[in-house]
């Protein structure tokens, strides 16, 4: 009866150890299952980051000649105003100045 206990107990100890041999198996399973769905979403993530990107960088060039023609026109402007209204004397206002004829 004592060879019955022993062999008995190995087997209960055999299904321990295969019982927490599937339970690691399963926790391993699971780390790797997780681990592979945070890369997957930070692959998607920094993938869209990087479109997101692309795409400003081609509507900023696509407007760059747009731009570039309204801050011409906005120089070509300023400065028609500031050479029309300022002599070379400093005087406030070119059109009314007389620096060489008699007043009055």
């Amino acid at each position: 009866m004592s060879g019955g206990k022993i062999a008995s107990a190995r087997v209960v100890s055999q299904v321990d150890y295969d019982q927490h041999s599937q339970e690691d198996d399963h926790s391993v399973y699971r780390e790797e299952t997780e681990t592979r769905v945070v890369a997957i979403v930070v692959g998607v993530v920094s993938g869209v980051i990087f479109l997101i990107a692309v795409v400003l960088i081609v509507v900023t060039m696509s407007f760059t000649p747009h731009i570039d023609e309204i801050l011409r026109k906005e120089n070509e402007d300023i400065f028609r105003f500031m050479t029309s209204t300022i002599s070379p004397y400093g005087d406030a206002d070119n059109q009314t100045s007389n620096v060489t004829g008699q007043p009055g």
